[in-house]
């Protein structure tokens, strides 16, 4: 949703958050939780707009469906 709102591509949020074009990738699929670290550097790049309860939310809507 985030990269969505802000028109972020998964490669230009990697770059700005630090993390792979991969990691993202599977972030965004809901295929994996991040880190702690994965979710500071998140929090960081989205200026605290993401948090960890967002994944949270995504991986129970995904599964309701």
């Amino acid at each position: 949703q985030y990269l969505q709102t802000e028109r972020l591509s998964m490669g230009k949020f990697a770059y700005k958050s630090g993390l792979s074009i991969s990691a993202v990738s599977r972030l965004v699929r809901g295929e994996r939780f991040p880190t702690p670290e994965s979710m500071r550097r998140i929090s960081l790049a989205t200026d605290g707009k993401v948090k960890a309860n967002d994944f949270y939310e995504q991986h129970h809507s995904q599964r309701l469906r």
